[in-house]
């Protein structure tokens, strides 16, 4: 929030909930007060997949010059990991599926073609 205070500092709704963050929170009034500011940049997530189990992500947060309230953020496992071996187990069962052709009723006829 403080980030986002620094790009925006006299934006109606980010001094509302800080006001209304302050009031109610005393620990958050003197974190507030302090005026640190610790972008996340770097991080390892670890989600859970229904098909695969636990996976261990890394991603990287970078910020766009031209747009600096923005961020372009890139994920991926270390190569050779369980997480990786993972992503390439679930790449390749969507393939399969793409490659399977379709079925059609016999008694079905293709919708036709729309053009915008």
């Amino acid at each position: 929030m403080r980030a986002a205070y620094g790009y925006e500092p006299r934006s109606p709704r980010i001094i509302e909930v800080v006001e209304t963050l302050s009031a109610k929170s005393p620990e958050f009034a003197e974190l507030w007060a302090r005026h640190h500011v610790k972008g996340k940049n770097r991080q390892t997530k670890n989600p859970r997949h229904a098909r695969v189990g636990d996976l261990r992500i890394q991603f990287s947060a970078f910020t766009v010059n031209e747009v600096p309230d923005q961020q372009l953020v890139v994920y991926q496992a270390d190569p050779g990991s369980p997480t990786a071996a993972a992503f390439t187990g679930l790449r390749s069962r969507t393939g399969d599926r793409r490659a399977e052709p379709e079925q059609h009723d016999a008694e079905s006829k293709p919708e036709p073609a729309r053009h915008p």
